[in-house]
């Protein structure tokens, strides 16, 4: 995702959403903090809730999710797989299909109305283990003033 954004704020995400498994945890380790403020964005979803409520437009709206080096491959934000349900969300990567009756923007909104904005405040040596299925994430503001900034990446159970 950085090669597409540089240094901005990135959108949330989960990682490897053009996968047809994404991998279940993304670790990252903060290596150096750097010179500014950058925190991680991370937005847990209410499995529980969403898993009852069931939105159409998360888990109707069709989506071709596709990377460099990949085939494209049709998707839904919310998938009931056989290790339980799981969001798959990358804006960069995934386009929803022009028969679909919603747009980009109401599907965040929906993510907003079942997720909680918390930010991840860097300290060296610091180490985050997010559930790539079960919670959104992207670098915030700050990193272009924050040149030293250095998150190490391991994505953990890809098959």
């Amino acid at each position: 995702m950085s090669a597409q954004t540089g240094l901005d704020a990135q959108p949330r995400h989960t990682d490897a959403a053009f996968l047809p498994r994404p991998p279940r945890y993304i670790a990252l380790q903060c290596l150096k903090v750097g010179e500014g403020f950058c925190p991680t964005i991370l937005w847990p979803i209410q499995i529980r809730r969403l898993s009852r409520k069931r939105p159409p437009i998360l888990f109707n709206s069709r989506w071709v999710s596709t990377a460099a080096g990949h085939s494209p491959m049709y998707c839904y934000v919310a998938e009931d797989g056989e290790d339980g349900l799981r969001i798959r969300f990358d804006p960069l990567s995934m386009r929803l299909l022009p028969s679909s009756y919603w747009e980009l923007h109401d599907v965040e909104i929906m993510l907003d109305e079942y997720t909680n904005r918390v930010e991840c405040i860097w300290k060296e040596g610091a180490l985050l283990i997010i559930n790539n299925w079960t919670c959104l994430h992207a670098r915030g503001e700050g990193a272009v003033a924050s040149p030293s900034r250095v998150l190490r990446r391991w994505a953990v159970g890809v098959i």
